[in-house]
Parts: structure tokens; C-alpha cells; sequence
């Protein structure tokens, strides 16, 4: 029971993250604007999850693991939105920061 209520919560987790992409792609000219929020996010972590911080550039920089990736991952390992919706901000940062954006 606990894993259906869990998967069902993924899937509209899901869905919200996909109409906000929708959103955010109409919304260019405030691109400024996220890449601060992504920035602050990965400067957020280095200072206060340095080891989660750390395993997250690793996974992006030799992992090649996408931002969506790490937020669904951390997600379903901790159940923790706030944290993983900062960790693919942190995320794509780092992409961006390594030049594959």
C-alpha cells in the first residue's frame, strides 16, 4: 500500500514538473533569473550538504546525469521535494558551469 501511494505521488509530482517546463519555456527572457536561483542552490549545498554537494558534481561531471535525473533520484530516496528541487537546480548549474548546457 505504502508503494502505491508512493508511485502515485511521483506521477503527480511529475506532471506538476512537466506543465512548470511548459511554463518556463515561454518565460526566456527571465533565463537571468534561473540561473541565479541554480547557482544559489549549488552554493546553498556547498555550504550546507558539502558531501551530497560533492557526490552531485561527480554524478553530473563523470555521471553525465541530467538535472531531472538527480531531482527524481533524490525524491525517491529521501521524500524530501525541497532538497531534491535544490539539487537539480544545483544540477544544472553545474551543466552549465561545465559547459554542456
Amino acid at each position: 500500500m505504502v508503494d502505491e501511494a508512493k508511485a502515485g505521488m511521483i506521477r503527480f509530482l511529475s506532471r506538476i514538473d512537466e506543465r512548470t517546463a511548459k511554463m518556463a519555456r515561454n518565460d526566456m527572457d527571465l533565463d537571468v533569473i534561473g540561473d541565479a536561483l541554480d547557482k544559489l542552490s549549488w552554493e546553498w549545498l556547498c555550504e550546507n550538504h558539502e558531501p551530497l554537494a560533492q557526490a552531485l558534481e561527480v554524478g553530473v561531471a563523470q555521471g553525465g546525469a541530467s538535472p531531472d535525473k538527480v531531482r527524481r533520484y533524490v525524491m525517491a530516496h529521501t521524500q524530501r521535494y525541497e532538497l531534491a528541487l535544490r539539487c537539480e537546480q544545483a544540477a544544472r548549474f553545474l551543466l552549465t558551469a561545465f559547459g554542456r548546457r
